[in-house]
């Protein structure tokens, strides 16, 4: 059965990539990609992905992981409500 809503962070890898080595490591135990972020909600099915702690602009966040997973997701915002 698919799960209502997931709530998941997530940093797009190209973002990553821009940052120090430090934190290239550290977001590789710590942080998800859109990627995985991507193959994990193909995995659980929610009928709402919403996003959030995103380390750049929403645009780009919502412009990468819609390239990756068709399902219906938003980038949340504060004192968003679904």
């Amino acid at each position: 059965m698919a799960a209502t809503f997931s709530f998941h962070e997530a940093h797009p890898p190209a973002w990553i990539a821009t940052r120090p080595a430090t934190f290239q490591r550290f977001a590789a135990k710590y942080h998800t990609t859109t990627a995985q972020l991507a193959d994990l909600a193909r995995q659980a099915k929610p009928r709402l992905l919403i996003i959030y702690h995103y380390p750049n602009a929403p645009e780009e966040v919502f412009a990468d992981i819609s390239t990756r997973y068709a399902g219906e997701f938003v980038v949340g915002r504060d004192l968003d409500i679904y």
